[in-house]
């Protein structure tokens, strides 16, 4: 029986930090150590930085020029800047601090009826190692802790979208580039699985 939150929340990164378990020892590692700290306009350069990684498949493929593609991602990030800032002015932007190091961000919208993920992304030396998985099921237990879904959006089709799922996210929609996914709390701890799949 899962008695309390910090129960539900060990269980499932327990369980989820085993998909990433040594093939060879068949143990699963440990997150590595990270917290979160607010964000200062003078972590716009490294969030600049960031996102261009979160693009840098996309720039392969179209065969950017380096010049040209510096350009368009600075105008890129600037437009996303923005729009967070003017349809979300209440969101916490965090930046994710592992071992003294800038590993990534978080920004977190905190409303009285659902909680919403605007932006989760890491630094391609700290991506597969369970910081992020365990980043989200901190926000889910937030959300849990007050009855409250989450919601997000991710590109259709992305990596991200497997994880999501298997921390018991649900589509809500798909609009072709687009998909919104939305995760409940489970009715009651006893009912939430030990591999995070909770009750929709």
């Amino acid at each position: 029986m899962i008695a309390t939150l910090k129960d539900w929340f060990q269980t499932c990164l327990s369980a989820e930090m085993m998909i990433l378990k040594d093939p060879k020892t068949m143990t699963a590692p440990s997150p590595p150590a990270h917290r979160l700290r607010t964000a200062t306009p003078e972590d716009l350069p490294f969030q600049a930085r960031l996102y261009a990684t979160t693009r840098h498949d996309e720039m392969e493929a179209a065969r950017f020029p380096t010049g040209m593609r510096e350009a368009f991602l600075g105008m890129q990030f600037d437009a996303q800047t923005a729009h967070y800032m003017r349809h979300y002015p209440g969101a916490q932007w965090s930046i994710i601090d592992c071992d003294g190091a800038d590993a990534g961000r978080l920004i977190l919208d905190r409303s009285e009826d659902h909680f919403s993920i605007i932006d989760i992304a890491l630094m391609p030396k700290y991506r597969g190692c369970g910081i992020g998985s365990a980043l989200l099921l901190e926000v889910l237990a937030g959300a849990a802790a007050q009855h409250l879904p989450v919601q997000l959006f991710a590109f259709t089709g992305e990596r991200a979208i497997h994880l999501y799922h298997r921390l018991g996210f649900a589509d809500l929609c798909d609009d072709g580039l687009h998909t919104e996914l939305v995760w409940r709390p489970p009715t009651s701890l006893d009912n939430a699985t030990s591999a995070g799949n909770f009750p929709i």
